[in-house]
């Protein structure tokens, strides 16, 4: 099961979410993966790169046909910052991959209103507005996609990097029971003890980005 630890003041890039530990999983979804999930992964990967931290970063569609490549506009603007699509081939969306992934940024609120039904919304981040599909559209509008995307994951970087962590002191959560253990926890009833100091945790809008199963 999944097993997180949280320490008093911690930052988000100090936590390792997955099983057994390891790399933070985010998954970059669009409708057809060859516009602007691929270039979500790649920017992500830079920039995650480049801050020294430690994701595994991945990207798929909600409605792809498995091995079409990357848009060629796509694959210029992005060639135009140093970073490399063009080998990217285009894969659907498995369930698998979901339940396994730690967030998913997806480009809309229509992909996040299909994603829902089989995750916790939690776990799904969309840009605020939304970043409209460039299909179709002359390199312009792809370099535009390409920087709002960019701005997007500045933002999202900076919070899973620097957004800290003030729970009461220290807890553990468990993916599968879904109960908290809080060290000198008196005794009584622990289930409601996890919802209210759930509803405390999630009471900053910012820490909306930290995905907990229930």
């Amino acid at each position: 099961f999944l097993f997180v630890m949280i320490k008093y003041n911690e930052k988000l890039s100090d936590i390792r979410l997955s099983k057994g530990g390891g790399k933070v999983k985010i998954l970059c979804v669009c409708s057809g993966n060859t516009c602007r999930s691929p270039m979500a992964e790649g920017l992500l990967k830079d920039k995650a790169q480049k801050k020294g931290l430690d994701l595994t970063v991945s990207s798929a569609g909600l409605a792809a046909f498995s091995g079409d490549c990357v848009s060629e506009n796509a694959v210029k603007v992005m060639h135009e910052i140093g970073i490399d699509i063009s080998r990217h081939r285009a894969r659907a969306v498995s369930p698998y991959e979901l339940s396994e992934c730690d967030f998913v940024i997806c480009m809309s609120g229509s992909h996040k209103a299909v994603l829902s039904r089989y995750i916790d919304e939690e776990k799904i981040v969309v840009p605020a507005g939304g970043i409209s599909d460039p299909y179709g559209g002359d390199e312009n509008i792809y370099r535009s996609c390409r920087n709002e995307l960019s701005v997007f994951i500045d933002a999202f970087l900076e919070k899973l990097c620097d957004i800290k962590i003030e729970p009461m002191r220290w807890y553990y959560y468990c993916d599968v029971i879904g109960m908290l253990v809080w060290q000198d926890m008196p005794s009584g009833d622990s289930e409601q003890f996890y919802w209210d100091s759930r509803k405390l945790f999630y009471s900053d809008k910012a820490l909306n980005f930290f995905p907990i199963k229930k």
